[in-house]
């Protein structure tokens, strides 16, 4: 009786309900479909597609595969390095890249890498990562060289600049997220910050910087322009503004003190 009333319901009205039931199998494997007023209205034919796809990526992930990069590419023994000139080792990097993307997988660099640092890191290091290898097709995997070798400089340098970034938005607190563990700082920041109505940096410029194996200092030529609401006058601060930094693990850093070129600072 019950699977006659199934069968004299519409089409898509019989989707619905599967996909009901996909969608509890998915919750009871320990996943979860986001549901709500911001979530996607799709068709139910295209939803039922959407959930086969978790729903196959589930099973495949309980039966995951470890295997080596070098194993999954099945690509033939890099050239020595040392061998090569600069043409030959950039055509050598550029088909051997080529290859990787056929393979879904994707090497990215977030800042410039030397080509030749580069091709020796795949070839000293990346073909023996081992990775998983869930067998499903159009899935791509990410690697990010700095993963592997932090730009520590780079790194440092941004993220100063972000903070600078946040700390010249008045129309928000992020800024103050800086200084979690430094309450001190915090309020400084937070009281010079309150005075004037826009700030903006008109400067930021790289003096130095030292890192070391857990802290680093960097000092930046910043100039601050300030203006008090209601005033056209401005007040500008510049001068060599130093940083201390410790780092949070391998490849994050925090902020342990600021030295600006102001009193009180």
């Amino acid at each position: 009786m019950e699977e006659d009333f199934f069968e004299d319901l519409p089409e898509e009205e019989k989707i619905k309900i599967e996909n009901e039931i996909k969608k509890l199998k998915i919750e009871m494997a320990g996943g979860k479909i986001i549901t709500g007023p911001n979530s996607l209205n799709l068709p139910p034919d295209v939803e039922s597609v959407f959930l086969d796809n978790i729903l196959e990526f589930e099973s495949k992930l309980k039966n995951k595969k470890e295997i080596t990069i070098r194993e999954l590419l099945n690509y033939p023994e890099l050239k020595e390095e040392s061998d090569m000139v600069d043409f030959e080792l950039e055509v050598e990097l550029e088909e051997f890249m080529s290859h990787l993307n056929d393979k879904n997988i994707r090497l990215i660099t977030i800042y410039d890498v030397e080509k030749r640092k580069l091709y020796q890191f795949i070839k000293n290091e990346f073909l023996d990562k081992k990775t998983i290898d869930l067998g499903i097709p159009g899935l791509m995997c990410q690697f990010i060289y700095e993963e592997f070798h932090p730009n520590h400089e780079e790194n440092i340098k941004e993220y100063c600049l972000e903070f600078f970034e946040d700390f010249c938005n008045t129309s928000d607190d992020d800024f103050s997220d800086y200084f979690d563990k430094n309450p001190e700082l915090q309020s400084k920041f937070k009281l010079f910050r309150e005075a004037y109505e826009h700030i903006e940096l008109e400067k930021f410029d790289l003096v130095s910087i030292k890192v070391l194996k857990r802290s680093a200092k960097a000092t930046f030529d910043v100039t601050l322009s300030c203006k008090i609401g209601g005033v056209s006058e401005s007040h500008s601060f510049s001068g060599k503004t130093t940083f201390s930094l410790s780092l949070k693990n391998k490849k994050h850093w925090e902020i342990k003190s600021i030295k600006l070129p102001l009193k009180g600072f």
